[in-house]
């Protein structure tokens, strides 16, 4: 996979989770679905896309249970950390972002990762 496609998986995933790990596993189960299932992909119209959103759905539910968690252990929410090939003030979009509600939070990712302009 090259670079571009990692950035457009990544920098949405990123933006729901807040860490870059976490980020990463979800890109990675969206993987795990994708070779248990290749017809879906093959499907699709756009695999890419596939991956994308199912990338975001399981984000979406890790950013969710994480929600209930600080809630439920009334702990401070993670600052951004510096995220490789990714700018600065791109980072400040993604914390200013995750300080909305969940659902706000959701649809602006969206936007992000609809976006198709560079992730850096």
């Amino acid at each position: 996979m090259y670079r571009g496609t990692y950035q457009r998986l990544v920098v949405p995933a990123y933006a729901l989770t807040g860490d870059l790990p976490e980020a990463q596993d979800a890109i990675q189960e969206a993987f795990v679905r994708a070779v248990a299932r290749p017809a879906k992909v093959l499907d699709a119209d756009n695999p890419e896309a596939w991956l994308r959103t199912v990338a975001l759905n399981v984000a979406r539910s890790r950013f969710r249970r994480r929600v209930r968690m600080d809630t439920l252990l009334r702990r401070v929410p993670a600052s951004p950390r510096a995220l490789p090939g990714i700018s600065s003030s791109r980072l400040e979009v993604i914390a200013a972002m995750r300080k909305l509600p969940a659902v706000q939070a959701a649809v602006n990712v969206r936007g992000v990762a609809a976006s198709g302009r560079p992730c850096h």
